[in-house]
Protein backbone atom coordinates (compact mmCIF):
# COMPACT_ATOMS: atom_id res chain seq x y z
CA UNK A 1 0.00 0.00 0.00
CA UNK A 2 2.85 1.97 0.74
CA UNK A 3 4.27 1.74 -2.38
CA UNK A 4 1.44 2.41 -4.50
CA UNK A 5 0.78 5.58 -2.70
CA UNK A 6 4.28 6.79 -3.19
CA UNK A 7 3.84 5.96 -6.93
CA UNK A 8 0.69 8.11 -6.90
CA UNK A 9 2.59 10.65 -5.53
CA UNK A 10 4.95 10.84 -7.89
CA UNK A 11 2.47 11.06 -10.72
CA UNK A 12 0.56 13.89 -9.28
CA UNK A 13 4.35 15.62 -8.91
CA UNK A 14 4.26 15.03 -12.19
CA UNK A 15 1.23 16.19 -13.66
CA UNK A 16 2.03 19.66 -11.30
CA UNK A 17 5.39 20.23 -12.79
CA UNK A 18 3.71 19.63 -16.70
CA UNK A 19 1.16 22.33 -15.17
CA UNK A 20 3.71 24.26 -13.97
CA UNK A 21 5.69 24.26 -17.67
CA UNK A 22 2.18 24.69 -19.47
CA UNK A 23 1.66 27.47 -17.56
CA UNK A 24 4.79 29.36 -17.69
CA UNK A 25 4.88 29.03 -21.72
CA UNK A 26 1.41 30.69 -21.93
CA UNK A 27 2.38 33.60 -20.25
CA UNK A 28 5.36 34.00 -21.95
CA UNK A 29 3.73 33.69 -24.86
CA UNK A 30 1.17 36.26 -23.49
CA UNK A 31 4.06 38.37 -22.69
CA UNK A 32 5.16 38.30 -26.18
CA UNK A 33 2.26 39.34 -27.87
CA UNK A 34 1.81 42.58 -25.90
CA UNK A 35 5.47 43.26 -27.09
CA UNK A 36 4.23 42.23 -30.51
CA UNK A 37 1.72 44.04 -30.11
CA UNK A 38 3.81 47.27 -28.37
CA UNK A 39 5.82 47.33 -31.81
CA UNK A 40 2.85 46.88 -34.21
CA UNK A 41 1.38 50.18 -32.71
CA UNK A 42 4.83 51.90 -33.59
CA UNK A 43 4.70 51.08 -36.85
CA UNK A 44 1.56 52.12 -37.64
CA UNK A 45 1.80 55.19 -36.25
CA UNK A 46 4.41 56.11 -38.50
CA UNK A 47 2.77 54.31 -41.53
CA UNK A 48 5.39 51.79 -41.90
CA UNK A 49 3.39 49.56 -43.37
CA UNK A 50 2.55 51.71 -46.22
CA UNK A 51 6.05 52.58 -46.70
CA UNK A 52 7.01 48.86 -46.99
CA UNK A 53 3.98 48.64 -49.90
CA UNK A 54 1.04 47.21 -47.71
CA UNK A 55 -1.65 49.34 -47.96
CA UNK A 56 -3.80 47.97 -44.88
CA UNK A 57 -2.57 46.88 -41.75
CA UNK A 58 -4.22 43.42 -42.05
CA UNK A 59 -2.22 42.80 -45.52
CA UNK A 60 1.12 43.30 -43.43
CA UNK A 61 0.22 41.31 -40.30
CA UNK A 62 -1.13 38.18 -42.65
CA UNK A 63 2.38 38.11 -45.00
CA UNK A 64 5.12 39.53 -42.39
CA UNK A 65 3.59 38.38 -39.18
CA UNK A 66 1.61 35.31 -40.30
CA UNK A 67 -1.07 36.34 -38.00
CA UNK A 68 -4.94 37.86 -39.26
CA UNK A 69 -5.62 41.73 -39.08
CA UNK A 70 -8.17 40.82 -36.32
CA UNK A 71 -6.02 39.31 -34.34
CA UNK A 72 -3.08 41.92 -34.80
CA UNK A 73 -6.09 44.40 -34.28
CA UNK A 74 -7.04 43.54 -30.93
CA UNK A 75 -3.34 42.50 -29.95
CA UNK A 76 -2.90 46.62 -30.62
CA UNK A 77 -5.88 47.49 -28.67
CA UNK A 78 -4.33 46.07 -25.77
CA UNK A 79 -1.17 47.49 -26.03
CA UNK A 80 -2.57 50.49 -26.64
CA UNK A 81 -4.30 50.56 -23.47
CA UNK A 82 -2.22 49.04 -21.10
CA UNK A 83 -0.21 51.95 -21.92
CA UNK A 84 -2.57 54.29 -20.18
CA UNK A 85 -3.10 51.65 -17.55
CA UNK A 86 0.71 50.85 -16.15
CA UNK A 87 -0.46 48.88 -12.98
CA UNK A 88 -2.44 46.13 -15.40
CA UNK A 89 0.58 46.02 -17.71
CA UNK A 90 2.84 45.41 -14.83
CA UNK A 91 0.72 42.75 -12.68
CA UNK A 92 0.44 41.25 -16.28
CA UNK A 93 4.34 40.79 -17.11
CA UNK A 94 4.53 39.86 -13.18
CA UNK A 95 2.56 36.67 -14.24
CA UNK A 96 -0.10 37.65 -11.65
CA UNK A 97 -2.86 36.79 -14.41
CA UNK A 98 -2.77 35.85 -18.73
CA UNK A 99 -3.94 37.54 -21.53
CA UNK A 100 -7.73 36.53 -21.10
CA UNK A 101 -7.90 38.42 -17.99
CA UNK A 102 -5.23 41.45 -19.33
CA UNK A 103 -7.96 41.19 -22.49
CA UNK A 104 -11.33 41.65 -20.23
CA UNK A 105 -9.89 44.86 -17.81
CA UNK A 106 -7.91 46.96 -20.94
CA UNK A 107 -11.44 46.48 -22.24
CA UNK A 108 -13.72 46.96 -19.22
CA UNK A 109 -11.32 48.98 -17.21
CA UNK A 110 -10.22 53.04 -16.84
CA UNK A 111 -8.27 55.26 -14.80
CA UNK A 112 -10.69 55.64 -12.04
CA UNK A 113 -11.50 51.92 -11.76
CA UNK A 114 -8.29 50.12 -12.76
CA UNK A 115 -6.80 49.60 -9.46
CA UNK A 116 -10.12 48.07 -7.83
CA UNK A 117 -10.40 45.74 -10.85
CA UNK A 118 -6.97 44.57 -10.92
CA UNK A 119 -7.67 43.12 -6.98
CA UNK A 120 -10.83 41.46 -8.74
CA UNK A 121 -8.86 40.23 -11.23
CA UNK A 122 -6.29 38.27 -9.22
CA UNK A 123 -8.42 36.24 -7.35
CA UNK A 124 -11.22 35.78 -9.91
CA UNK A 125 -11.50 32.98 -12.42
CA UNK A 126 -11.89 34.32 -16.05
CA UNK A 127 -15.72 33.08 -16.26
CA UNK A 128 -16.45 35.05 -13.18
CA UNK A 129 -15.03 38.49 -14.82
CA UNK A 130 -16.21 37.98 -17.14
CA UNK A 131 -19.48 37.20 -15.97
CA UNK A 132 -19.34 40.74 -13.14
CA UNK A 133 -18.35 42.98 -16.60
CA UNK A 134 -21.65 41.22 -18.05
CA UNK A 135 -23.74 42.50 -15.08
CA UNK A 136 -22.12 45.60 -14.44
CA UNK A 137 -22.66 48.98 -15.36
CA UNK A 138 -23.36 49.52 -18.66
CA UNK A 139 -21.61 53.09 -18.97
CA UNK A 140 -18.14 51.15 -18.14
CA UNK A 141 -18.68 48.60 -20.65
CA UNK A 142 -19.13 51.03 -23.67
CA UNK A 143 -16.96 53.96 -23.65
CA UNK A 144 -18.02 55.19 -26.83
CA UNK A 145 -20.77 55.92 -25.46
CA UNK A 146 -19.26 57.69 -22.43
CA UNK A 147 -17.44 59.58 -24.79
CA UNK A 148 -20.38 60.55 -26.34
CA UNK A 149 -22.17 61.28 -22.94
CA UNK A 150 -19.03 63.85 -21.92
CA UNK A 151 -18.74 65.22 -24.91
CA UNK A 152 -22.05 67.33 -24.74
CA UNK A 153 -23.27 67.25 -28.29
CA UNK A 154 -26.88 67.70 -28.67
CA UNK A 155 -26.94 65.13 -31.33
CA UNK A 156 -27.70 61.18 -31.76
CA UNK A 157 -25.22 58.50 -31.18
CA UNK A 158 -24.92 57.60 -34.11
CA UNK A 159 -24.51 61.51 -35.91
CA UNK A 160 -21.40 61.70 -33.37
CA UNK A 161 -19.93 58.89 -34.52
CA UNK A 162 -19.95 59.98 -37.92
CA UNK A 163 -18.56 63.13 -37.35
CA UNK A 164 -16.05 61.63 -35.10
CA UNK A 165 -15.25 59.54 -37.53
CA UNK A 166 -15.21 62.32 -40.11
CA UNK A 167 -12.73 64.18 -38.09
CA UNK A 168 -10.59 61.60 -37.60
CA UNK A 169 -10.01 60.54 -41.12
CA UNK A 170 -10.55 63.66 -43.12
CA UNK A 171 -6.85 65.19 -42.81
CA UNK A 172 -5.98 62.01 -44.48
CA UNK A 173 -7.47 62.20 -47.55
CA UNK A 174 -5.72 63.31 -50.69
CA UNK A 175 -2.33 62.22 -48.87
CA UNK A 176 0.37 61.04 -51.20
CA UNK A 177 1.44 57.26 -51.16
CA UNK A 178 5.13 55.33 -51.91
CA UNK A 179 4.37 53.88 -55.03
CA UNK A 180 1.66 56.28 -56.34
CA UNK A 181 3.80 55.97 -59.57
CA UNK A 182 3.07 52.24 -59.45
CA UNK A 183 -0.99 52.20 -59.03
CA UNK A 184 -0.88 55.31 -62.10
CA UNK A 185 0.56 53.00 -64.65
CA UNK A 186 -2.54 50.86 -63.91
CA UNK A 187 -4.71 53.53 -63.92
CA UNK A 188 -5.38 52.82 -60.27
CA UNK A 189 -6.46 49.23 -61.01
CA UNK A 190 -5.15 46.02 -59.87
CA UNK A 191 -2.90 44.79 -62.67
CA UNK A 192 -3.85 40.79 -62.31
CA UNK A 193 -5.40 40.34 -66.29
CA UNK A 194 -8.34 38.24 -64.11
CA UNK A 195 -9.09 41.18 -61.89
CA UNK A 196 -10.81 44.60 -61.72
CA UNK A 197 -10.12 46.00 -58.02
CA UNK A 198 -8.99 48.90 -57.10
CA UNK A 199 -7.56 48.09 -53.44
CA UNK A 200 -3.88 47.89 -55.29
CA UNK A 201 -0.86 46.72 -53.26
CA UNK A 202 2.90 47.33 -54.22
CA UNK A 203 4.05 43.87 -55.70
CA UNK A 204 8.32 43.17 -56.32
CA UNK A 205 8.16 41.27 -59.56
CA UNK A 206 11.44 39.51 -58.05
CA UNK A 207 11.09 39.08 -54.35
CA UNK A 208 12.94 41.88 -51.90
CA UNK A 209 14.38 38.09 -50.53
CA UNK A 210 15.17 36.98 -53.77
CA UNK A 211 17.25 39.97 -54.24
CA UNK A 212 14.71 42.53 -56.26
CA UNK A 213 14.70 46.31 -55.60
CA UNK A 214 12.17 49.11 -56.16
CA UNK A 215 12.71 49.37 -59.66
CA UNK A 216 9.74 50.81 -61.40
CA UNK A 217 10.08 47.64 -63.77
CA UNK A 218 10.00 45.18 -61.32
CA UNK A 219 6.87 46.76 -59.32
CA UNK A 220 3.36 46.13 -60.54
CA UNK A 221 -0.02 46.84 -58.34
CA UNK A 222 -1.80 43.33 -57.61
CA UNK A 223 -5.27 43.99 -55.16
CA UNK A 224 -4.73 42.97 -52.13
CA UNK A 225 -6.35 39.81 -52.32
CA UNK A 226 -4.58 38.73 -55.77
CA UNK A 227 -0.86 40.17 -53.90
CA UNK A 228 -1.41 38.03 -50.64
CA UNK A 229 -3.79 35.26 -51.36
CA UNK A 230 -2.85 34.51 -54.86
CA UNK A 231 0.80 35.54 -55.97
CA UNK A 232 2.07 35.06 -52.31
CA UNK A 233 0.26 31.49 -51.57
CA UNK A 234 1.11 30.17 -55.19
CA UNK A 235 -1.94 30.46 -56.79
CA UNK A 236 -0.55 33.63 -59.47
CA UNK A 237 2.62 34.12 -60.67
CA UNK A 238 4.32 36.84 -62.85
CA UNK A 239 6.96 37.18 -64.45
CA UNK A 240 9.11 39.56 -66.60
CA UNK A 241 9.17 43.34 -66.46
CA UNK A 242 6.56 46.23 -65.64
CA UNK A 243 4.68 47.44 -67.35
CA UNK A 244 4.34 45.94 -70.91
CA UNK A 245 6.33 42.67 -70.53
CA UNK A 246 4.86 40.60 -67.62
CA UNK A 247 3.82 37.27 -67.98
CA UNK A 248 0.89 35.57 -65.77
CA UNK A 249 0.26 32.31 -64.95
CA UNK A 250 -3.11 31.47 -63.07
CA UNK A 251 -3.43 28.75 -61.02
CA UNK A 252 -0.95 26.31 -58.60
CA UNK A 253 -1.06 24.56 -61.87
CA UNK A 254 -1.62 27.01 -64.53
CA UNK A 255 -4.77 27.07 -66.30
CA UNK A 256 -4.29 29.97 -68.12
CA UNK A 257 -1.29 31.78 -69.27
CA UNK A 258 -1.63 35.81 -70.01
CA UNK A 259 1.40 37.63 -71.81
CA UNK A 260 0.57 41.16 -72.61
CA UNK A 261 -3.51 41.17 -74.19
CA UNK A 262 -2.48 37.72 -75.17
CA UNK A 263 -4.05 34.72 -73.34
CA UNK A 264 -3.69 31.16 -73.20
CA UNK A 265 -5.36 28.10 -71.77
CA UNK A 266 -3.76 25.61 -70.65
CA UNK A 267 -4.88 22.17 -71.15
CA UNK A 268 -5.37 20.04 -68.12
CA UNK A 269 -2.86 17.71 -69.25
CA UNK A 270 -0.16 20.06 -69.93
CA UNK A 271 -1.09 22.11 -66.88
CA UNK A 272 1.63 20.32 -64.41
CA UNK A 273 4.45 20.36 -67.15
CA UNK A 274 3.33 23.99 -67.38
CA UNK A 275 3.72 24.80 -63.70
CA UNK A 276 7.19 22.92 -64.31
CA UNK A 277 8.75 25.53 -66.85
CA UNK A 278 7.23 28.55 -64.61
CA UNK A 279 10.87 30.79 -64.18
Amino acid sequence: MQIVGLVGDVELERQREIDRNQVWLARSNGRMRLRLGEMFEKLVRLQGHRELGFSTTGAYSLERLSRSGRWMGETRTVARRVAELPRAGRAFDRGEYGWCKLELLCRHATAETGVKLLRVARSATVRELRQAFVEGPSEECDPERDAFDRSGIDDTFLAWLCKSYVTTWLPHLGTSDKWEHIYALDLYRCSSPVCFRKDCTAHHIRFRSHGGGDQAWNLTPPCDDDHIDGIHTGRIRVTGRAPDQLTWYIGREPVLVVRGREKELVPPALATRARLLVP
